[in-house]
C-alpha cells in the first residue's frame, strides 16, 4: 500500500486536484518536498473507513482507533486519554458516531442483493493497484473491486444523497466519469495487455448514503449505478485534456489558473 501511494505517477485523484486548483497541485505534487498539505477531510476519512470495513475488514484495527469520550480535565480522563494516545500510534482517530455510521453503511452495502452477488464472485480482486502508461504519461489507479470474468469494475462511494439525480450531479462535480475512464483503461492494460476504450469494461458505482441526524438509526440507502459508454467516452476526453494540460503546465512551469491571465470580461 505504501509503495502505491508513494508512487509519483499521475492518478484520478491527482488530476482532480489539477482540474480544481493548479496552485494546489503544484504545492502538493510538484514542489519537493511538498509546500502544502490539505487539512483532514471528514468525508474522506469516513469514506476510507467504510472502504476498509467492506473490502479489508481484517485491517480495520490496524488503521483506525475509536477515541474515548472522556473529560480530560479530570485525573481519570487524563489517564484514559494518555493510554488512548499511547495505543493509537499512527492510526486514524475516529469518534464513536463516525464508527457506528460507517458500520451502518458497510452493513447496508453487504446486505444489498446486487452488491452481495458481486462480492460472492470467486475471481474478484480487491483493492487492485495498477500501473500503466497512457499518452506517454505514467499513470496509476487503485480499483476497489475487479471481476475479470464479468469485465466489471465496482467503485464504492459514500454520498449525502444516493438518489439518481443527486448522485448524477455529484458524479459530474467530482469527475467520476473521468475516474471511470481511467479505471477502465487501467483494467484493460492489466487484464487485456492493451488499452481499450469504452465498451471493453463495465464500470459501476456502489453508493451508500451517509446517515444524517434526522435518519440515524434507519438503514442507509444503497444504490448501484452503471455508467454507459457515452459517459465513459466523455470521461476519456476529459482525461486526455487534463493530461495535455499537465504536460503544458510542466513544460512552462506555469501553475496559475488560466482565468488569472484573463484581461477582460
Amino acid at each position: 500500500m505504501n509503495d502505491y501511494y508513494s508512487n509519483p505517477s499521475l492518478s484520478h485523484s491527482k488530476l482532480s486536484v489539477l482540474a480544481r486548483d493548479p496552485v494546489e497541485f503544484k504545492a502538493r505534487y510538484i514542489d519537493n518536498p511538498p509546500t502544502w498539505e490539505p487539512p483532514e477531510n471528514d468525508s474522506l476519512v469516513f469514506g476510507n473507513l467504510v472502504h476498509t470495513m467492506v473490502l479489508e475488514p481484517h485491517l480495520l484495527d490496524d488503521r483506525y482507533v475509536v477515541a474515548p469520550q472522556v473529560d480530560r480535565r479530570t485525573k481519570e480522563g487524563k489517564e484514559t486519554w494518555a493510554k488512548f494516545i499511547e495505543r493509537s500510534e499512527e492510526k486514524q482517530e475516529i469518534d464513536g458516531e463516525q464508527f457506528n455510521d460507517a458500520i451502518a453503511c458497510a452493513q447496508a452495502l453487504n446486505n444489498h442483493a446486487e452488491f452481495n452477488a458481486i462480492m460472492a464472485k470467486s475471481d474478484k480482486v480487491i483493492e487492485d493497484p495498477i500501473e500503466f502508461e497512457y499518452l506517454g504519461m505514467e499513470m496509476k489507479a487503485k480499483l476497489d473491486i475487479v471481476i475479470p470474468s464479468m469485465r466489471l469494475i465496482v467503485d464504492i462511494k459514500t454520498t449525502r444523497d444516493a438518489s439518481f439525480e443527486k448522485f448524477r450531479w455529484s458524479a459530474l462535480d467530482y469527475g467520476y466519469d473521468r475516474q471511470a475512464a481511467i479505471y477502465t483503461i487501467a483494467a484493460a492494460s492489466k487484464y487485456d495487455g492493451c488499452v481499450i476504450h469504452a465498451g471493453s469494461w463495465r464500470f459501476m458505482f456502489a453508493t451508500a448514503q451517509v446517515p444524517i441526524a434526522a435518519r440515524r438509526g434507519l438503514t442507509p440507502t444503497v444504490a448501484m449505478y452503471e455508467l454507459d459508454d457515452t459517459a465513459i467516452i466523455g470521461g476519456t476526453r476529459k482525461f486526455i485534456e487534463l493530461i495535455d494540460e499537465y504536460g503544458e503546465r510542466k513544460t512552462k512551469n506555469d501553475w496559475q489558473p488560466w482565468f488569472s491571465d484573463r484581461k477582460s470580461t
